[in-house]
Order: structure tokens, then C-alpha cells, then sequence
């Protein structure tokens, strides 16, 4: 309902696309704010998007350095400034006090521009003189023939003592600088070699005449045509040479060969200068690459120092002789993306990079991580006047940088790249930028915003949600996690089931009040049970170790055969680079798959499995031609029953009319789908039920085909709990729905699309299709990435119910989660931290549930606690 009135609010063009929005399913809402939706997930794909667009930071750093940066010449390093009028006297007081001076305005001709006419309007001006090779021409006489031939006009303005009237000097200036160059030249005439300055009133370096763009905020933009680098075209990446290729083993020093591409007889010399190069600057050649300075690797990656020209500069050299086949293959070897060579990856162009405060520019700045920057733009000194003119920016772009940090994203940078968050951590961007906006009288409607999170950055999200609150907003948070509803003013329960036994308003009140009352919820959260009976384990592991990814040094984790284990730890810790890059990337590649990443070091040890299976947010490709129903291949079956009533015999129908996705008894103004969508080019698309069929997908002839009373468009209304019953003779249908119920999918309507379901629906759907299967496949490992997501307490329960299942049928699981109830019941775990991004990235604990429990520096351990208490 927010959103359509919104919508009403919109001009006529836009609202004829929106004419047949439905209105909800509801009498009445009443006092709606403008409202805003922050989904589950990370749906960003736009690979120029990133966290410093979508928090609008980035529009504040351009101003910021629109106005405060200093410009330094691109070519040969010198400060370059506009001179004003008054800033050219003043320099030239203190330079050439008392001395005779000439002013001279330099005048370009065009290329079909008549010098002759240009002379004579120069002379109607009052300018009668011109300088040439020290000396001074009159325009009105012979001499000025030759001038004929020159590309310039170098004009004398005017010629006086420095110590003038100011008023003479000032116009004589300003006369300069109105001439086509904007560049006003002062020649000490008296003086032995006439030494002269060029003052240009433009951004030009006075050293080298090199011009520069005026830093203009698109200047600092990426995305525009001024602002983007010309090699990457602003993406900050280009096809080239993979550090990870070159350096496949980070644990090697650079004496050990770490750089392989040196290793070969052929190029043992590169490796010599490397060293010796080294040596001289004083770059360790005897410590782990893993442990040499960032700046040390940028300079060996990139372009050399001294006598060694540097991989890249090594790479860019053998391109001359790429006619020759054995270089095309070495250099295929090590190909990859790597940071743009030219704009040192920031994917600014030469002007923005030229602009810098305190050495800084905007996209190095933006490259390294929230909190420093925080407290880059906390110690700022500009001066009086400068921090008196930006102070309210410096202030918006303090608080909004302290919000990210609240929200515990502090680790991220704001060049990175929006479709690389993960769901929590988009989830906590948003917010942060949410609050920074500060909005009021808004109602903001949060779905999950937990999922994803541990429970250490669920209380700082909390934080962020509270102050949304104080600042005057309507806060409405769909959750399951007891520290969320824990913080709530007011819960509204419903239930008592999923699907069509749900629906009910089972409680409404204080979050006190619920743990007092007898529905689900309550009595979950007063049932605070202890951990389980510890199960004994396999003396068999499976092992990975030497993972050096992201923010993983040289990382080893072990894995019981045949058990449930579980890897923990705060969002940004590593577990997804542990997991599913480098363990599951690793199995992948001894399966003949190659990884995009380079896992050269990454060893994993016991693999005996006969399959591998990887449950992620992406298992399940969502499509809205895809269904539980035909997912588990009850379709089939289903099709077959209605093809055999006798309205379907008479009339000729096969089980192919019964089929949404194929011509013949599908409805053909939505090919089958039930709904039309209407492409909007300034919103989200929208889903609208088809004028035909009335979202019945089928044609009115086969629907007139029933079975035991109901027709097929009303099976695909029915859940998946309903249809067990109604089928309850059908051994094939139950066998496919079975697994359904077993997993906790019970209440989806065996015709739901899997596009309109959750990451954590999906990911149990995928589970379902291997419960319950024969043991003829062999051992298999199961990789799941947090399948608790958009689950309840005790749908979670019968989520282990059925991992346990699996883990009986001698299966090896291993499982990314956050869930407290659900890390409990687990026999093994792997805890990464102590915290995210360069402070993460080690394994804190490894070994049983309960042992995790004494271990002080495991956050994990910690809320553990608290939830068995």
C-alpha cells in the first residue's frame, strides 16, 4: 500500500504504466508513512556499482575534494594553481620589487585565421608592440612583415616599474589573461637574460604548461567521460597479469621462488635483478611474501624499482615478441585481471588522480577501509577559512562513515564492489545509509536483516535499527532470531503453522509478554535447552590446509567423516573463502573443474567422496517457470492422473495439455506463468496477474478436467502438506513431496515459483532432493551455506532433523551458520575470527561444540553461552 500511493504521487506518463496495479488484499490501512522496503539478499549486479554509490558517499568526496584539493602536475609534479588578479600582484611584489617589467599576453592564432587582419584589429585595440626573441616590434612598422610566419603573438601589454600604480598593474594583468592563452607572462627587462613567469588565470602548470581539468566534482566520478580512466574506462581492472598465477604460494619467500614466473632457466636473470633490486631498498628477500609490506608488493607487481622493471613491466615487455609462440603461451599462462596498470586501479583519470589532500587522492582514499578512513576524515586539518566553509560536509561525511562502522561493515572499503557483499553485509549498508539519510516520520519494513549475521554483528545491527528508531521512524522487522525480539516494543506472532494452517494472529503485545504465553514462539524462547549428548566420531578426517585467500594466511581446518560440523564466525571472518573457495574449490579442481582463483597452496587431504554438493543461497536457479512441484518431479506423475479422467479421455487431452510450460493447454497470454510482467524502466519490474486466465495458467477446457473435485490450477494452490493428503495413495507423488514435509517446506503451495522464494528456502529445496535417497550413491559431502536463513526455532529442529538423515547415511556435512540452535546440535566446529576483514581470517577454535564454550577469545563461544543458560 506504501508503495502505491507512492506511485500516485508520480506524473501521469509514469502512472499509465501502473494503471493495473493491484491494490492489496486489505479493508484498510490506515496512517501509512512513505515507506521503505529493505529486501533479504544482495540483488545488485551493475558492475559499477559500489558501496560508495549506493551510501552516496561518494558525492560528498567529490565535493569535498572539488573544494579542498590541491592539483600537482601530472607530468612533472609541481603544484599547479589558477593565479588570480591579486595572487600575481602579490608574487610579484615579493619577487621583482622596483624592477622594470613587460606584460605579455600570448595570442594563438587559428589555423584559417588571417594574421595580417589579426595585426590590424590588434592595433585599433591600442596594443602597438609584440615580443620576439627579446626583442620588441612594432606592429605598424616594416620589421612586423616577419611576423607573418609566427604561430603566436606574444603581445606586450604594458611596461612599468613593479612599484606602479596598482590599479595599472592590475588591468595590465587582467588584459593578459583576456587574451585567447589566459596566461600572463612578466619579463624582468632590465635584467641580465630577462628572466621571466608565466602566471596562467586557467588550472595550467606554470613549470611545464601541462593543462589540467578544473576539479569539478565529475572529474572524480568513474562513471562519466572526464572522470574515468581511458585503459579500464572506470571499472579499475584490466585484462592482464594474476598476481595469484604469479605468486601461486604465498608462504614462499622471494629467495624460495615465490614468484614462479622467474623460476624458469630461461628468465633466471629477472630473478637476479629482482633480488639485487631488493637488496638495495631494502625489501626482505628471506621472509613469507604473505609477510612483506603491501607497498614492498605493489612496487614488485607493478612496475619495478631500480635496476628490476617489475612484473608487470617484465609482462609488457614480452609483447614485442609475441609473434613467437612459446611467449603467447607464457604469457596465456599468467593471464587474468588484474588492477588497471594505468590508473593504479582506482579507475580515475590522470586529472582526478592529480587532486589530493594530504597526499590522498579520491580513489586511494577509496580503497582502503571504513574505518581508517573514519578516522582520516576525524584528524583533517584544513585551513581557517576552508574548515569554516566545510565543516557541515566534513560533518555528513564523519556521521555518515559512523554509521558503517556501527553497523560493523567498518572492514569494507568503498570501492568495493556492491555485487561482492554479501546478503548481511548489503543488509547492514543499507541501513547505515538509512540512518545517515536521516529520514524521519518514515516507516522502514526490514525482512531478515539478521540473516547472514552472527550473533555478535546482529547486536550492532541493532544498534543501527534502534537509531532509526529514536530519530523518529516506524521500524516493522520480520525475524526469527530471540535477540531481535528481545529488542522489539511490540510483537504481533502468527501461525500456529506455515501455509495454509497458518494465517492467524496468535499474540500482540511486549516481547515479556510473549515468553509468558503458550504459543510457538513462546514457548521456544522459554525452552533454553543444554547442548546434546556428544555423538562419537570417525577416527577418518577430511582436512584442507595452506588456504591463503582474501583475508585467510595459510589457514588449515580439519573435518570428522560422517559427522555434522559446523563453521562459525563473524561476518567478514573468512568462512565463505575457507569453505566454498577454497576447500569446495579445491575438490572441485581434483575433479577436473578448474577454479577462476588460485588455489595452488590449498591441499586437501581424505577425500573419498563419490559425489560433492555445494547448498548455497544459489543452488536453485530461480526461475517463474519453476515450481516445488516440478522441481521434485511430482509434476510428472500428477500430469499422468489428470490425463487419465474422464473429461481429459473424451476430449482427447494428453498428459502434455496438463503442462504450464509446453503449447496446447497452457494459457498463451502469459505463456502458462499466471502473470504478466511489465518491464519498468524506473523502478522494479512489475507482477501482474494475467487479464486471461486470471493467474490459473490454463485454458477454461482443461480445467474442466477434475480429479476427486479439484482441477489442476487448483493443485497448484494446494501446499505441499495438503497434497500429501490428497495424493496419500499415489506411492511415486509421495515419495517426491515426502522430503518436502522432512525439511520443513510443508506450508509451500506446490506452485509457488522458485523467483518468490528465499535463499534458505531454495537451499532446503535442494536439500530435499537427496533426503530420504538410496545409499547406492556412495559417500557424498554436503557443503551448506547458512540453510537456517528465514527459518523459525523449530523449523530448525526439523532442518537437523533431516542434515542428521544424511549424516546417518554415512555423508560427510559441513555447514556455514550463525544459528546458536542449530550450532548447538552440531558435533564438530571450526570457529574463524577473533574479528572481520584484516582482523579475521584465523581459526580460533577447532574441535567440540562444548569445548568451544571455555574458549574466551571465540565470540561465538561467548553468545553460546548465553543461549544454554
Amino acid at each position: 500500500e506504501g508503495q502505491r500511493r507512492y506511485v500516485e504521487t508520480l506524473s501521469t506518463y509514469a502512472r499509465q504504466f501502473l494503471d493495473q496495479m493491484p491494490k492489496p488484499p486489505v479493508k484498510a490501512v490506515r496512517h501509512v508513512p512513505p515507506a521503505l522496503a529493505l529486501k533479504q539478499g544482495n540483488s545488485v549486479n551493475n558492475a559499477r556499482s559500489s558501496v560508495s554509490t549506493i551510501t552516496e558517499l561518494v558525492d560528498h568526496l567529490q565535493l569535498l575534494f572539488s573544494a579542498a584539493g590541491t592539483t600537482w602536475c601530472k607530468t612533472c609534479g609541481e603544484r599547479v594553481e589558477r593565479f588570480s588578479v591579486k595572487r600575481v600582484i602579490e608574487t610579484l611584489v615579493a619577487w621583482a620589487d622596483g624592477e622594470r617589467i613587460l606584460v605579455i599576453g600570448t595570442l594563438i592564432p587559428d589555423e584559417h585565421e588571417d594574421i595580417a587582419e589579426l595585426m590590424r584589429q590588434l592595433v585599433a585595440d591600442g596594443h602597438r608592440r609584440v615580443e620576439v626573441d627579446g626583442q620588441l616590434i612594432n606592429l605598424d612598422s616594416a620589421d612586423a612583415i616577419a611576423l607573418l610566419d609566427r604561430s603566436e603573438l606574444r603581445v606586450v601589454i604594458d611596461r612599468f616599474k613593479i612599484d606602479a600604480s596598482a590599479t595599472r598593474l592590475a588591468e595590465a594583468i587582467e588584459n593578459a589573461f583576456s587574451f585567447g592563452e589566459c596566461v600572463a607572462e612578466i619579463v624582468l627587462w632590465d635584467q641580465d637574460g630577462r628572466p621571466s613567469r608565466k602566471f596562467y588565470n586557467q588550472l595550467t602548470c606554470a613549470t611545464c604548461a601541462t593543462p589540467h581539468l578544473d576539479p569539478v566534482p565529475a572529474i572524480f566520478d568513474t562513471r562519466s567521460t572526464i572522470g574515468s580512466c581511458t585503459t579500464c574506462e572506470g571499472f579499475g581492472r584490466t585484462a592482464g597479469v594474476d598476481p595469484n598465477k604469479v605468486i601461486p604460494d604465498p608462504r614462499k619467500t622471494l629467495k624460495e621462488g615465490a614468484v614462479v614466473c622467474f623460476e624458469t632457466p630461461a628468465m633466471r636473470r629477472h630473478r637476479g635483478l629482482m633480488l639485487r633490486a631488493c637488496e638495495a631498498e631494502g625489501i626482505p628477500t628471506d621472509v613469507r611474501w604473505l609477510d612483506i609490506d603491501k607497498h614492498a608488493k605493489a612496487k614488485l607487481l607493478g612496475f619495478g624499482i631500480g635496476i628490476f622493471a617489475g612484473v608487470s613491466g617484465f609482462f609488457r615487455a614480452l609483447e614485442d615478441d609475441r609473434y613467437k609462440p612459446h611467449i603467447r603461451i607464457l604469457i596465456a599462462k599468467y593471464r587474468g585481471y588484474a588492477p588497471c596498470p594505468t590508473c593504479a586501479g582506482t579507475g580515475l583519470s590522470d586529472d582526478a588522480r592529480a587532486v589530493r589532500i594530504e597526499d590522498y587522492d579520491i580513489g586511494t582514499l577509496q580503497r582502503t577501509s571504513i574505518d581508517d578512513l573514519t578516522q582520516w576524515i576525524a584528524d583533517l586539518k584544513l585551513s581557517a577559512d576552508m574548515t569554516g566553509a566545510l565543516e557541515p560536509l566534513l560533518r555528513e561525511i564523519h556521521s555518515r562513515l559512523s554509521f558503517l562502522v556501527e553497523a560493523g561493515v567498518g572492514y569494507l572499503s568503498l570501492a568495493r564492489p556492491s555485487r561482492t557483499l554479501s546478503g548481511g553485509e548489503m543488509h547492514r549498508v543499507l541501513l547505515a545509509t538509512s540512518v545517515g539519510r536521516m529520514l524521519t516520520d518514515t516507516c522502514y519494513v526490514l525482512d531478515e536483516p539478521t540473516a547472514g549475521l552472527h550473533p555478535h554483528d546482529t547486536a550492532r545491527l541493532m544498534k543501527v535499527v534502534e537509531r532509526l528508531r529514536d530519530i523518529g521512524n516506524t521500524v516493522v522487522v520480520v525475524e526469527h532470531d530471540p535477540d531481535v525480539m528481545a529488542l522489539a516494543d511490540h510483537i504481533i506472532e502468527l501461525g500456529p503453522r506455515g501455509g495454509e494452517h497458518g494465517g492467524e494472529i496468535l499474540f500482540e503485545g511486549t516481547t515479556a509478554e510473549l515468553i509468558e504465553s503458550d504459543t510457538p514462539t513462546g514457548e521456544s524462547l522459554r525452552s533454553r535447552r543444554g547442548l546434546p549428548a556428544a555423538r562419537a566420531l570417525s577416527p577418518n578426517y577430511l582436512t584442507v590446509s595452506g588456504v591463503c585467500l582474501n583475508n585467510l594466511q595459510d589457514v588449515s581446518a580439519s573435518f570428522p567423516m560422517g559427522a555434522v560440523s559446523v563453521v562459525t564466525g563473524v561476518s567478514g571472518s573468512g568462512k565463505s573463502s575457507l569453505i566454498a573457495d577454497g576447500l569446495y574449490g579445491k575438490l572441485l579442481e581434483s575433479r577436473g573443474q578448474r577454479s577462476s582463483l588460485g588455489l595452488g597452496t590449498v591441499e586437501v587431504h581424505g577425500d573419498e567422496f563419490s559425489e560433492i554438493v555445494l547448498v548455497d543461497q544459489g543452488s536453485v536457479q530461480k526461475s517463474i517457470r519453476s515450481c516445488a512441484m516440478t522441481f521434485t518431479g511430482a509434476y510428472t506423475n500428477i500430469r499422468s492422473i489428470f490425463a487419465s479422467t474422464a473429461v481429459a479421455q473424451a476430449r482427447g487431452f494428453t498428459a502434455g495439455n496438463f503442462s504450464f510450460n509446453t503449447v496446447g493447454g497452457r494459457c498463451e497470454r502469459c505463456d502458462g506463468s499466471g502473470v504478466r510482467v511489465i518491464e519498468m524502466h524506473f523502478m522494479a519490474d512489475v507482477a501482474l496477474r494475467c487479464d486471461v486466465c486470471d493467474g490459473k495458467r490454463f485454458k477454461d477446457a482443461v480445467l474442466d478436467a477434475k480429479f476427486r473435485g479439484k482441477s489442476i490450477a487448483d493443485i497448484f494452490n494446494m501446499t505441499v502438506d495438503a497434497a500429501i493428503e490428497f495424493f496419500g495413495d499415489s506411492r511415486p507423488i509421495l515419495a517426491a513431496l515426502a522430503p518436502l514435509q522432512k525439511v520443513g517446506l510443508g506450508y509451500l503451495k506446490l506452485g509457488q515459483s522458485t523467483s518468490e522464494m528465499s535463499g534458505g528456502e531454495l537451499q532446503r529445496l535442494k536439500l530435499a532432493s537427496y533426503v530420504g535417497k538410496s545409499k547406492s550413491r556412495g559417500r557424498r559431502l554436503f557443503v551448506f551455506d547458512e540453510p537456517t536463513v528465514g527459518l523459525h526455532m523449530l523449523d530448525v529442529d526439523r532442518l537437523m532433523t533431516a542434515i542428521r538423515e544424511l549424516s546417518g547415511e554415512g555423508n560427510t556435512i559441513i555447514v556455514v551458520e550463525h544459528n546458536l540452535g542449530f550450532i548447538a546440535q552440531c558435533d564438530w566446529i571450526v570457529d574463524l575470527g577473533p574479528g572481520a576483514g584484516p582482523d579475521g581470517g584465523k581459526v580460533v577454535y577447532e574441535g567440540r561444540v562444548a569445548g568451544i564454550l571455555d574458549c574466551d577469545s571465540s565470540k561465538t563461544g561467548h553468545h553460546l553461552r548465553l543461549s544454554i543458560a
